[in-house]
């Protein structure tokens, strides 16, 4: 019977080892709960019919579809799109107002992008397209927006509509 060496047995452990690493798989619940800054609440020193009627218009003035509404509850779900030749860009923000112990507002925003790219095929005979030959195939992907800039525009837009909702 041959003898292993240490070396070989080393190798093979290292070799299993990597072979383990790249199978793991990503697990959402080890980054559902990591802290982050939290860059996407902001609180405002107003009446929540207020804030709630700032919130609507900045989302309808920068020409967003109101998809969801509950007054009751204070969310809100607005979408805009983007289409950009065979890239479709949804931009999807969900609004929660919460009124705090000292009767301030929380105005949480929480972003998704979802890009759909489309490709489309159609077969020719002599240039000429042949009827029911088109194909239409797609990717998707969505992404929830972790970007600081892009809640300040909002967080400071409402602020000002605010402001003129009291001044009024």
């Amino acid at each position: 019977m041959k003898k292993i060496s240490k070396l070989t047995w080393i190798g093979a452990a290292l070799g299993i080892a990597a072979i383990g690493a790249g199978c793991a798989t990503f697990s959402p619940t080890k980054e559902a709960l990591i802290s982050k800054p939290s860059f996407n609440v902001r609180t405002y020193d107003a009446e929540i019919d207020t804030c709630w009627t700032a919130l609507k218009q900045i989302f309808l003035k920068n020409n967003y579809t109101i998809s969801s509404e509950d007054v009751q509850s204070k969310r809100i779900i607005a979408v805009k799109s983007f289409d950009k030749g065979s890239l479709l860009v949804t931009l999807a923000i969900q609004a929660n107002l919460q009124q705090t112990e000292n009767s301030k507002i929380q105005v949480y925003l929480n972003a998704t992008q979802t890009n759909k790219q489309v490709h489309t095929t159609r077969k020719t005979l002599f240039l000429i397209p042949i009827p029911g030959s088109t194909q239409v195939t797609s990717a998707q992907t969505e992404k929830t927006i972790d970007d600081k800039e892009f809640y300040e525009v909002f967080f400071n837009q409402i602020e000002v509509e605010i402001k003129g909702l009291i001044e009024k």
